[in-house]
């Protein structure tokens, strides 16, 4: 009758189906298999974990930057193999997939696709343009501490420190450590540690705001060891008891040399704690930002600080209205925005728009940022919903 006709056609057309997906593992292990025999211009893929780095380009010839696509539940850039169809995804018949998409592109077009056969994924060589965007970002905050070096009041406290903490961290649990401030920019992070207890701090800075980090530290050099250099400039045997970057990462093109360079510096046993801006819960004011970046990185000083002034303004309103009403955002506006004078929204605001590269991590970024690292035990608190505090310990033995 009808009914088992429609059961026919319902069983022919799922057999079909496992028939393609089964032709296309097969096809995709056969393009495999036959890689090395192909002579044709094989496409090359540097990668590596750190969100928003990537170049690719051709043994023979060159080929055009590549378009990756946003998946939020994506650390970095990966190379995935579909057989199966998804709404945002497309099978091409006849070869299995291969899809390269970056989860820190907010704005990109869909993936380039590229049979098996030809594609071969290679360590990254960090670019020129990466190293180019690292060195405007560290001048761009060179600039910034040249006209804002102080933070008394809450914005330098020890509760602002343990509000950054959060349940991971005890402030009291820095008494008589060894530590770091990886991007200690003119000390705060660094003075904090010592208000804490901390024995001493080395305070590595590479801009030019490690003189405003010298002076601010005079009166407790015999705790303080100032280092003027990139984050890897952290010594491999220093021992370290603990590190701390309070929001540097995200500033950071690539970071892991950094991290890397932080767990060698560590004891066995010994933690890194991160703090890097979320992309969680900043979904409006991610959209907003967009925009204004897209003027506000060109402008001089001048012109950057009298926005800043009139955004300080609007968001003075703002922090009013979030006390009476759940806005986005209000979490923080009430908890640590709100506790802060004037002065220092304005340092934050320009710290928002200053600055040539930044990242907004997702979960699984910034959990990775550790991992990917090598560090162990890697923990997470989503900081008044909008950011994430990261904590990881070295492992008793380090894998080469």
């Amino acid at each position: 009758g009808i009914g088992s006709v429609v059961e026919i056609a319902g069983l022919t057309r799922i057999l079909g189906l496992i028939g393609r997906e089964i032709a296309a593992v097969a096809i995709y292990l056969l393009a495999a298999k036959m890689r090395d025999r192909d002579t044709r211009p094989t496409t090359d893929i540097e990668y590596d974990a750190s969100p928003g780095l990537f170049r690719q380009f051709a043994v023979e010839d060159s080929v055009s930057a590549l378009k990756p696509r946003m998946r939020t539940d994506a650390v970095g850039i990966r190379l995935i193999a579909l057989f199966t169809r998804k709404a945002q995804w497309r099978r091409r018949v006849g070869i299995s997939v291969l899809h390269v998409y970056d989860s820190a592109a907010s704005s990109a077009k869909r993936p380039k696709v590229y049979p098996p056969a030809l594609v071969r994924v290679v360590p990254l060589q960090v670019s020129e343009r990466v190293v180019s965007i690292g060195k405007r970002t560290v001048g761009d905050f060179g600039e910034q501490w040249e006209h804002f070096g102080e933070f008394d009041g809450f914005y330098g406290s020890l509760e602002l420190l343990q509000d950054t903490f959060g349940p991971l961290l005890e402030v009291e649990e820095l008494r008589g450590l060894r530590t770091a401030d990886i991007g200690a920019g003119t000390g705060r992070s660094t003075l904090m540690m010592i208000q804490a207890g901390a024995k001493s701090v080395v305070a590595v800075e590479p801009s030019s705001g490690v003189e405003q980090l010298r002076i601010n530290t005079e009166h407790i050099r015999d705790q303080v060891e100032v280092i003027h250099g990139p984050g890897e400039s952290l010594p491999a045997d220093a021992n370290l008891d603990f590190i701390f970057s309070y929001g540097v990462i995200q500033f950071i093109p690539d970071p892991m040399p950094v991290l890397r360079a932080a767990r060698a510096a560590l004891r066995p046993g010994g933690r890194a704690c991160i703090w890097v801006y979320g992309r969680e819960g900043n979904e409006l004011y991610l959209m907003l930002l967009k925009l204004l970046r897209s003027v506000s990185t060109a402008l001089p000083h001048a012109a950057l600080s009298a926005l800043c002034s009139t955004l300080n303004v609007l968001l003075t309103g703002y922090i009013a209205l979030c006390r009476a009403l759940p806005l986005p955002l209000y979490r923080y506006m009430r908890n640590t925005l709100g506790g802060y004078d004037s002065a220092h929204r304005k340092i934050v605001i320009y710290d928002q728009l200053n600055p040539t590269h930044v990242v907004y991590h997702t979960r699984d970024q910034a959990k990775a940022l550790l991992e990917d690292a090598g560090f162990e035990d890697v923990q997470l608190y989503h900081r008044h919903g909008y950011s994430w505090t990261v904590m990881g310990s070295r492992p008793a033995e380090i894998s080469s």
